[in-house]
């Protein structure tokens, strides 16, 4: 989990894909803002399940398969437990940084610098909500 709290949910997407990110926003003792983007850990693809130890629904037999859209999702893969799903990826309980250069840190009275940064990064995927924009600029503002 982020050591920071957080303060908004973005519904990314693109033409291919869909997933969902959040923000968070560690304070330091300097008053320095630590922005991260997360997502939840991916355990795997429905797709890509050949060769990994699925744990399947009580009841369920994968290999009296009749009716492949009535499969169920996994309860785990590969002994991590499946929290949900998106877009055809099982989902694990862990919130981690969302690829590369996903954290960058501000300096108090650096607002405009934090903003652009998480405008730019979403710009073609998400729509900021102006309330986690605003909390962005009253902490930095006010340090």
């Amino acid at each position: 989990m982020p050591k920071g709290e957080i303060i908004g949910r973005m519904h990314c997407s693109t033409m291919a894909s869909s997933w969902t990110e959040y923000l968070s926003m560690e304070v330091a003792s300097d008053r320095s803002v630590t922005l991260t983007r997360m997502s939840y850990e991916v355990i795997g693809w429905a797709a890509g399940l050949d060769g990994q130890d699925v744990e399947w629904p009580e009841g369920f037999d994968p290999n009296s398969i009749e009716d492949y859209d009535e499969i169920p999702d996994p309860v785990a893969i590969n002994g991590k437990k499946i929290m949900g799903v998106e877009d055809g990826i099982y989902l694990g309980d862990k919130l981690l940084p969302h690829g590369g250069n996903s954290s960058a840190t501000f300096r108090p009275g650096d607002a405009d610098a934090a903003v652009a940064w998480v405008l730019d990064y979403y710009r073609t995927t998400a729509t900021v909500p102006d309330h986690v924009l605003a909390k962005i600029r009253a902490v930095l503002d006010a340090s």
